[in-house]
């Protein structure tokens, strides 16, 4: 099945969000999509406690099962500083 994987870089002074579709088996998981991105994307920042993953305009959790066609969108989580 191809699912969209959608992600933020930055290059410079430039940021984008990027879709790239990857290949992946029937019964396929976010997790094991977060997986085929960052083996090959490595240097990508798309790490489980870095980032949380959505689907439409909701969070889904590492477990989720994937259906053709579907996109995810990995989102950076912000980190408020304590003062």
């Amino acid at each position: 099945m191809l699912v969209t994987a959608r992600y933020i870089t930055s290059h410079t002074n430039r940021v984008e969000m990027v879709d790239e579709k990857l290949e992946l088996w029937a019964g396929a998981t976010v997790n094991d999509l977060r997986k085929a991105l960052l083996k090959k994307r490595p240097d990508l920042d798309v790490s489980s406690d870095r980032t949380k993953a959505a689907m439409g305009h909701e969070f889904v959790r590492s477990d989720t099962l994937l259906l053709d066609g579907d996109t995810v969108t990995f989102n950076p989580v912000t980190r408020e500083e304590k003062h």
